[in-house]
């Protein structure tokens, strides 16, 4: 069974956690790629025949891969040419963002109704509000890839929180997606915006540890629109 091996950016380490099958290790390493463009870049097809070598395997489980990919909107697939990544439009990204915004709110509602009847560890509180301190202290040192991270562990953090495993697992096909547009758009932009987004995670943090839905709900939809009208500015540009 497939191993975590070090930094899934080296060539032909597979994605894995120990025990977990090699279709789900090469669709995980094979999503990786694409999210964060390591290997091929917008308009470009995707060779299976290349992959298939890199990691060692059939081209079977590559193209069950590429296929699920597709599926999944990660990438384009074209009949009889293959496949190959797409350039998201404006509306697309609008789309996206939209679905975030809808599932970030419900997913706080529940999170405080949580928190407030003590259903909740409020130790995640700190969890969010150390990860703040972390992307401020070190956002000279932090790449573009280790700062969406933090991003993506901040949101999730609030997610799992809703105690809804339907809305976490939803969250997560969206949020691989979001990331995908913004790691391939924004890498490089985040430091320009960096305040926006300490005092934003901050306020979103403060209302969370208030247990107050109305704050929160003006301070997430704030935070994802300004968001939205960042990523529109970065698709548009390239």
């Amino acid at each position: 069974m497939p191993q975590s091996q070090g930094n899934p950016e080296e060539h032909g380490a597979l994605i894995g956690r120990p025990g977990e099958k090699l279709a789900d290790a090469l669709y995980a390493s094979i999503r990786d790629e694409v999210v964060f463009g390591t290997h091929v870049g917008y308009g470009e097809r995707i060779n299976p025949k290349d992959l298939s070598e890199r990691f060692n395997v059939s081209p079977t489980p590559v193209r069950e891969a590429l296929m699920r990919l597709a599926a999944e909107g990660y990438i384009e697939s074209i009949p009889r040419r293959g496949f190959r990544i797409q350039k998201p439009s404006p509306q697309q990204v609008r789309d996206l963002w939209e679905v975030r915004l809808g599932l970030e709110v419900n997913a706080g509602e529940l999170a405080i109704g949580r928190l407030a009847a003590g259903e909740a560890d409020r130790s995640e509180i700190d969890a969010l509000a150390r990860i703040v301190e972390q992307a401020d202290k070190d956002w000279e040192r932090l790449s573009g890839r280790q700062q969406i991270e933090l991003n993506t562990r901040f949101h999730s953090i609030i997610v799992a929180l809703s105690g809804n495993t339907l809305l976490q697992s939803i969250y997560r096909g969206i949020q691989l997606q979001y990331v995908s547009s913004r790691v391939r758009h924004g890498v490089e932009n985040w430091r320009e915006r960096r305040e926006f987004e300490k005092r934003e995670h901050g306020l979103i943090v403060a209302t969370l540890a208030d247990c107050d839905p109305d704050a929160y709900r003006i301070a997430a939809k704030a935070h994802v629109m300004r968001s939205l009208a960042d990523a529109l500015k970065d698709v548009t540009a390239t």
